[in-house]
């Protein structure tokens, strides 16, 4: 009772904030339990709303991208940055990042479940490396047991490791304040759709549904000269 009225007081003020408090205090139980310190989840019968995805489409150029990368003088930053902005990686799974993932060879990246990390929506995907990141990889190497902050192991947070302050601090100094990380993944979207990549790989990529990659970068496609075919 208690939790569902904590639930209901911040749902009425601000209901996306409220259902991300939820899954936050769910993992949390999930834990307790999960490790024996108590018997239900007292947050089981909660039904959270579905909501609207709020719209924000941030996404920075090409120029901006390389002089973000430029700027990072962490090379494990910068392979977190790297990730993000060539291979639409979702910051946990850079952070959850294996070696075996890796392939340098055929140059492939392969996200896949691992005992400690399962992808969105349980759909293991291949994304293709770009060439920078291919020859950055193969200065960084491939490190175990995780290829980010590979000493560190997971606890009780969300994250086994969080470069959230080294990352902000980069932005701030590149002058990109209000770029998130997750914006990096709309980068690497918005970069190959407005130069002509077919929606359907960068669905494929991304781990979306193509309609879902339709909605958000449909309107990137470059102008096509067939426009002029009635006409001609």
């Amino acid at each position: 009772m208690m939790c569902a009225r904590w639930f209901e007081e911040r749902l009425e003020r601000h209901e996306h904030t409220a259902v991300a408090y939820l899954h936050q205090v769910r993992w949390w139980f999930a834990w307790l339990m999960e490790s024996g310190r108590i018997g239900r989840d007292p947050s089981s019968g909660i039904k959270a709303p579905k909501l609207k995805m709020r719209a924000r489409k941030r996404f920075i150029t090409a120029a901006e991208a390389r002089a973000v990368v430029e700027a990072c003088e962490d090379v494990e930053l910068r392979f977190a940055v790297m990730c993000g902005l060539h291979a639409g990686m979702r910051k946990l799974e850079v952070i959850e990042a294996r070696p075996e993932w890796f392939d340098l060879e055929s140059g492939l990246i392969h996200i896949q479940k691992t005992a400690t990390f399962e992808p969105k929506d349980r759909d293991n995907r291949t994304v293709p490396m770009s060439d920078d990141l291919r020859a950055f990889l193969q200065g960084y190497g491939l490190r175990g047991p995780f290829m980010l902050a590979s000493a560190v192991k997971h606890g009780r947070a969300r994250y086994r490791f969080d470069f959230r302050k080294a990352y902000d601090s980069l932005m701030r100094r590149c002058g990109l304040d209000d770029v998130t990380f997750h914006d990096l993944r709309r980068t690497f979207a918005s970069l190959l759709v407005s130069r002509g990549v077919s929606l359907y790989k960068v669905a494929k990529w991304l781990g979306d549904e193509l309609e879902t990659v339709q909605l958000h970068y449909g309107h990137l496609i470059p102008q096509d000269a067939e426009i002029n075919a009635a006409w001609s």
